[in-house]
């Protein structure tokens, strides 16, 4: 498979292209079906997207923004994505937007994750999903070995979300499924450092996707994954 890259000298340049290009995509989500929705990971790389995204001039208020995945703990924690988002991009002309949290920590795990399903199997297909990526190849919370990544990266299952147990990172997780994911007219990975390029080179040649989650969305051809990079 080869690369759709886009690179960039630095990381505010990635950050206010990726921007336009999801603006673009969610302007002409609404202007087709009077709604958009998007799909954003967590982590320290999508801090300066989010603070352009929340500036854009759309209208929010037609737009509905969930997570990837989440890490289970509570809204008050620092590993919180949801709060993440809330912090800084849910904020200025941002705030009108609908939010799709993953996780509840008052809910009981079990029954929140078939309470996801349901309410996921009956939204729309994703406008757009921006995934991230580790050094060890994981995407959204679909950590290699981890407890559940087989039914995870299952393209057959119509399971839309998942509790992962990492064997590798702290915290259980919710996270959409492979499948879910791909339910998107833009599939988008947003990485950032020469060690994660080199990964995604490495990944890119072929590598096995239960080692390499990432592969798996790296070698869609419908959608075709968009790489936004920086240094």
């Amino acid at each position: 498979m080869s690369l759709l890259l886009r690179d960039f000298e630095r990381a505010d340049a990635l950050d206010a292209a990726l921007s336009e290009r999801l603006i673009d995509g969610l302007v002409a989500a609404i202007d087709a079906r009077g709604e958009a929705i998007l799909a954003v990971s967590g982590g320290r790389t999508p801090a300066g997207l989010f603070k352009c995204l929340s500036e854009a001039p759309l209208d929010f208020s037609k737009v509905m923004i969930t997570l990837t995945d989440e890490r289970c703990v509570p809204l008050d924690h620092p590993d919180s994505n949801a709060q993440m988002v809330e912090r800084l991009l849910l904020q200025r002309n941002a705030k009108q937007s609908r939010f799709i949290p993953l996780y509840d920590s008052a809910m009981d795990r079990a029954a929140q994750c078939q309470s996801l399903n349901l309410q996921f199997n009956r939204l729309p297909i994703f406008d757009a999903v921006v995934l991230g990526m580790g050094l060890d190849g994981h995407t959204a919370s679909l950590f290699p070995g981890a407890t559940g990544l087989p039914a995870a990266m299952d393209l057959s299952s119509d399971t839309a979300v998942t509790l992962i147990q990492p064997l590798t990172a702290p915290h259980a997780r919710m996270t959409l499924t492979a499948a879910r994911l791909l339910k998107t007219r833009a599939l988008i990975l947003h990485v950032t450092g020469d060690e994660k390029l080199s990964l995604l080179n490495e990944v890119s040649a072929g590598a096995d996707a239960m080692q390499y989650p990432v592969g798996l969305f790296l070698a869609q051809n419908a959608p075709a994954t968009e790489v936004f990079w920086a240094p």
